[in-house]
């Protein structure tokens, strides 16, 4: 049994797609029908913002209950000394903090503090 437009009685036609297409000013284009399925640019940024800030909740969660607990500042007076040895392409230094020193060496700035803030935290019983 057919309706008043010709189709079976239920079904509705189907709008014909939309075939405007829209040029940026970058030249890109896109169509009509592309930007009827994705949401408008503030709220697309609104979403990308929740998600950011709920994965830094997340985050510093982690830090307050996980093993990065420990790593937490240094004490106040805590001092680096470094130098590069271009001979051996490396760097070497260490880190007093009252009467604990702790030296050690590595191929870079930032593993090299890492390392001898690593084996301060062991020395003083934080980290095992």
């Amino acid at each position: 049994m057919h309706n008043s437009t010709g189709f079976p009685a239920g079904r509705q036609p189907q709008p014909p797609p939309i075939t405007t297409t829209i040029r940026y000013t970058c030249g890109h284009e896109t169509t009509q029908k592309h930007l009827q399925s994705v949401k408008c640019p503030p709220c697309r940024d609104e979403a990308k913002r929740a998600k950011r800030l709920h994965r830094w909740g997340k985050d510093n969660e982690k830090e307050r209950v996980g093993k990065n607990a420990l790593y937490g500042r240094l004490p106040d007076g805590a001092a680096f000394a470094v130098v590069y040895n271009a001979t051996r392409t490396v760097w070497s230094g260490h880190l007093t903090v009252g009467d604990i020193t702790v030296t050690a060496e590595a191929a870079a700035v930032f593993k090299l503090l890492s390392k001898l803030d690593r084996l301060y935290r062991k020395a003083v019983g934080h980290v095992q």
